[in-house]
């Protein structure tokens, strides 16, 4: 969980929490405080840039502006009938922060409308799980501009 410099190419500058139902009983202030270190640190953010239409945004991770990427550590779409989560945050046990996060997910979730949510093709879905296509949509968030750290870190995603 590292702050990052501005001005730099590669690397993530801040976090956006969006106003959304899932943070109405989790403490924020907009952005990622030091309730969420443990949670980013050795968590993931998903590029969206490359998926067909919108997905909504709940945790989003700001590039550079010099290389600016659509990230989110969380975000959200309708698969089907059904609703698809995904987080890249790490929710250990341990962490009461995660603990209480990962209560308002099932909370949010148990009385969600997916029929406003933005559509994501099954197919879309399934190419997504693909092991490359993973490789390339995973990527740490809490590296910031650490070049090694970048190195070590990256697209170290291992599936069975």
């Amino acid at each position: 969980f590292q702050p990052a410099p501005a001005g730099r190419v590669d690397g993530d500058l801040a976090t956006i929490i969006c106003s959304h139902p899932l943070w109405k009983e989790f403490p924020h202030d907009g952005y990622c405080g030091w309730q969420f270190r443990q949670m980013l640190t050795g968590g993931h953010s998903f590029l969206l840039d490359h998926l067909p239409g919108e997905v909504s945004s709940l945790l989003e991770i700001a590039s550079s502006y010099k290389n600016v990427k659509r990230k989110a550590a969380m975000w959200e779409a309708r698969v089907g009938t059904g609703h698809l989560l995904c987080c890249g945050l790490r929710l250990i046990p341990s962490d009461p922060a995660a603990v209480h996060l990962h209560e308002c997910m099932h909370s949010y979730l148990a009385v969600a409308e997916p029929t406003r949510l933005p559509v994501l093709n099954l197919d879309r879905v399934r190419d997504l799980l693909d092991r490359e296509q993973v490789k390339a949509i995973n990527r740490p968030i809490d590296t910031a501009f650490d070049y090694n750290a970048m190195q070590r870190e990256a697209y170290k995603v291992e599936l069975p």
